[in-house]
């Protein structure tokens, strides 16, 4: 099937190509699994596709609806590639596996994604930007997003094998609950729960987006490039999660002891839970320790950050690498945060050896 579709429709601002189909398939009254067939069916897999779609798959995708290149790719977790804030260098579209080496990164989007109900219940737009790890709230209606289905305890659109919701465009949930094929969670999308940011989250979220669109945020004292605080940013908020799973983090982070029981229930090897790859679930947690790391960020200098920065690293276990070599094996340890991690470690500074 290669002809025009006879509704065609431009995206939303910041819509998820998977919701784009699904809506396309609505419009022309197809269901979703057509609308699959018609780009290659098994080629469209949900998270590679996601990624980038192959090059048959996008020119598919043309022939149906028009979408040019810089359109398509709009609605693709490439748009926030170049550190902004995602590495995606290696990716080919035409060879799946290359996702491997990219499933081994920082906070790399997987299967599922958050959401938030208030967007899907007044516009019905999946956001593309509620996949990265680093967006934890939505701006528009001041809440976090939810990361897992109250019913069915997953994350949404959680589909291993088909790309799209059978329910298309409606609201609800729709992951596959293991009780056969044709079982799907039937919770409504728009009525789960999500909590009110605090004011600090909200501002962090804003100054994410904004250096995500490109703009330069004040790092420092200093305005630094919006890839550079994106990388700056989540390399100290990892190193804050390791932290807080220490003895004596409840003082610094109200949030530590819900940190520690996700932390029990993840598999680990004798290094122990490595938030570096997979974040923790749990929104709120997330927007925590990335807002601490903010608030390290934008001090006014080097100073005052590592001020903040010192009764954290308080929390590192003594190991015979010493607390330079474990922060080093727990983040990556950018020059900003190596910077503040210096200055923090400074004699006059230290309380401990």
């Amino acid at each position: 099937m290669t002809a025009r579709l006879p509704v065609t429709l431009t995206p939303h601002a910041g819509q998820a190509l998977d919701c784009y189909l699904e809506h396309l398939a609505a419009a022309n009254g197809m269901t979703t699994a057509a609308i699959t067939t018609a780009l290659g069916g098994r080629a469209v897999t949900p998270v590679v596709g996601l990624l980038a779609p192959s090059r048959p798959v996008t020119r598919r995708l043309t022939q149906l609806t028009g979408m040019g290149p810089e359109c398509l790719r709009a609605t693709t977790i490439a748009a926030y590639g170049d550190g902004r804030p995602l590495d995606l260098t290696g990716l080919d579209p035409d060879h799946p596996d290359t996702y491997r080496v990219l499933a081994a990164r920082v906070w790399m989007p997987g299967q599922g994604t958050q959401i938030c109900p208030d967007c899907l219940a007044t516009t019905g737009v999946w956001q593309l930007r509620w996949r990265l790890a680093t967006t934890t709230v939505c701006t528009t209606h001041r809440r976090y997003l939810t990361a897992t289905c109250g019913s069915c305890r997953r994350p949404f659109r959680a589909q291993r094998q088909a790309p799209l919701r059978p329910d298309g465009v409606g609201t609800t949930c729709d992951n596959p609950t293991g009780r056969g094929p044709a079982r799907h969670c039937d919770a409504d999308l728009t009525l789960q729960p999500a909590a009110p940011v605090s004011a600090g989250c909200l501002d962090r979220q804003r100054r994410h987006d904004d250096a995500v669109a490109g703009q330069d945020i004040v790092v420092l004292g200093e305005p630094a490039p919006g890839e550079d605080y994106l990388r700056d940013s989540r390399s100290l908020a990892i190193l804050l999660l390791h932290l807080a799973t220490q003895d004596g983090a409840d003082q610094l982070a109200p949030w530590a002891g819900a940190l520690r029981e996700e932390a029990q229930l993840r598999s680990t090897t004798s290094r122990g839970v490595r938030w570096g790859i997979r974040p923790p679930t749990s929104t709120v947690i997330r927007s925590h320790a990335l807002t601490v790391a903010d608030g390290i960020l934008i001090a006014s200098d080097v100073e005052i950050a590592a001020a903040v920065l010192v009764p954290w690293l308080e929390l590192t276990p003594h190991t015979p690498d010493g607390a330079l070599g474990w922060l080093a094996d727990h983040t990556v340890m950018t020059p900003t945060l190596t910077r503040v991690v210096f200055a923090a470690r400074a004699p006059h500074r230290r309380g401990r050896g």
